[in-house]
């Protein structure tokens, strides 16, 4: 999934440094990433710190009026052909837009095999979509 997204929005945040580097720069100078603005930190707290539970995104998601996505912008989350759940929200943030879904359904074959103890659970992903504002160097770590 993470090379999906390299190769979906690195040109765009590529692109954006090399039109603007002076704005980038000085952007750097004067805004400090703060726990809303950097794009790790917030996949940390709206996807890494609430999987598995998902109901505590899907409490988010109304009490911050997310918009929810669905259609093709909401597949493109998942490479199953009916998973268990399958959610997405268009997430502001401070002044960022972010796109995140969740999918769960039941672990892979392959998954099963090679970890039998969990073969009765749940495969849960959560994905952050970037606007494509963020330096590559912050994100690619």
């Amino acid at each position: 999934m993470i090379n999906i997204f390299r190769k979906l929005f690195s040109p765009i945040v590529l692109a954006g440094i090399l039109l603007a580097p002076s704005a980038v720069l000085a952007q750097q100078e004067t805004d400090a990433p703060t726990s809303e603005t950097d794009p790790v930190l917030v996949f940390n707290r709206v996807c890494y710190a609430q999987v598995p539970v998902i109901e505590n995104i899907r409490d988010m998601s109304t009490r911050f009026a997310w918009e929810r996505i669905g259609g093709d912008d909401l597949k493109q989350f998942t490479t199953l052909e009916s998973p268990d759940v399958l959610e997405g929200w268009d997430v502001r943030i401070a002044k960022k837009l972010y796109r995140l879904g969740i999918v769960q359904s039941k672990p892979s074959e392959v998954m099963q095999k090679t970890f039998p103890e969990f073969a009765d659970g749940q495969a849960t992903s959560c994905s952050l979509v970037l606007d494509g504002s963020d330096e590559a160097d912050l994100v690619l770590i």
